[in-house]
């Protein structure tokens, strides 16, 4: 527990520390001490439009795609296994793409859902044989998600031309697309699949222990898998609908949460905390770095991931799974 508060603390700490970045004059760290805590309509309208909902955005969206990812690598046993890799956010981004270009009248998160459903039920019709080899997931996965990029790059070109530029920096993730709807929507999602995920708890540790174990202790391991991954499915969507498919954050998470908590802290737990911080410091890194600029949060993510799964294919480097 020790570690989950620490990295809950830094988690604040960052968040904090990015709600004083901007370019207003409006400054929060100092009305934080003052202890004089009312507004002028212009600093209200600072705090609570421009900087808090991208931050609130990126708290949360870290928290589902961490989270998220957390359960497809527990549930099929391997660190490639997550969202963004097995094309879940891909078929998410492109279904929201697809309703924003065509007009078509549906709540974001609802085509969002939509798409990440579709891509993961192909992924399990197609790559999840009798033998239920990771490899063929994994692989089928991957061809998914490119299938969908190429309909999102398709959806871009019947797209208005000043509308491209803002489709360009969603689709590489970024918390300042966020909006009020979008952020509470998210909100409470994240709110009740924690609390699914706490039932979860004890079935997940006994899947641990193999599956006649789990069986022997009253846990059907088909039910409650596809049950937390659909939970993930609708975290992963609900986070590319506010934020963008921010990339590797899922597929981070869970191995940086695991080598933290050493199998002392709820990995669940500890996963999407570390969700959480990748987004707020990714944000606060390029707020730092590029005042008044606004890139996309996913280049620092995407920059992360890459030197991630180099790294693991060296480790793996003359084995034959993935």
């Amino acid at each position: 527990m020790k570690i989950i508060g620490a990295v809950g603390l830094i988690l604040f700490g960052g968040a904090v520390f990015l709600l004083q970045q901007g370019e207003s004059g409006f400054d929060f760290f100092e009305y934080l001490v003052s202890g004089h805590y009312e507004l002028s309509a212009a600093q209200q309208f600072v705090l609570f439009e421009l900087r808090l909902p991208p931050v609130v955005a990126g708290v949360f969206a870290g928290l589902a795609f961490g989270l998220a990812g957390a359960i497809f690598q527990n549930q099929f046993r391997n660190p490639l296994a997550s969202p963004d890799v097995l094309g879940v956010t891909s078929g998410a981004s492109a279904a929201v793409l697809a309703a924003s270009v065509f007009n078509l009248a549906i709540p974001v998160q609802v085509a969002a859902i939509l798409g990440a459903i579709v891509i993961a039920v192909l992924v399990f019709l197609l790559g999840w044989g009798r033998g239920q080899e990771l490899t063929k997931v994994v692989v089928t996965g991957l061809a998914l998600g490119y299938l969908a990029t190429g309909v999102t790059s398709y959806l871009l070109t019947r797209s208005d031309s000043h509308e491209v530029a803002a489709s360009f920096a969603w689709l590489v993730g970024s918390t300042r697309m966020a909006t009020t709807p979008g952020n509470l929507a998210l909100v409470a999602v994240v709110g009740l699949a924690s609390i699914f995920v706490g039932i979860a708890h004890r079935p997940t540790k006994a899947f641990e222990l193999g599956q006649a174990k789990a069986e022997t202790l009253g846990f059907t391991i088909n039910r409650w898998t596809l049950s937390l991954l659909s939970v993930a499915v609708v975290l992963a969507a609900f986070a590319t609908a506010a934020v963008g498919p921010i990339s590797f954050v899922a597929l981070l998470a869970g191995p940086i949460a695991v080598k933290l908590g050493a199998g002392r802290s709820n990995q669940f737990v500890l996963a999407a905390l570390v969700g959480a911080c990748l987004i707020v410091f990714s944000d606060l890194v390029l707020a730092l770095l590029f005042k008044g600029q606004h890139l996309p949060t996913g280049l620092v993510t995407g920059l992360l991931g890459a030197v991630f799964l180099v790294t693991l294919i060296f480790r793996k480097q003359g084995r034959t799974s993935v």
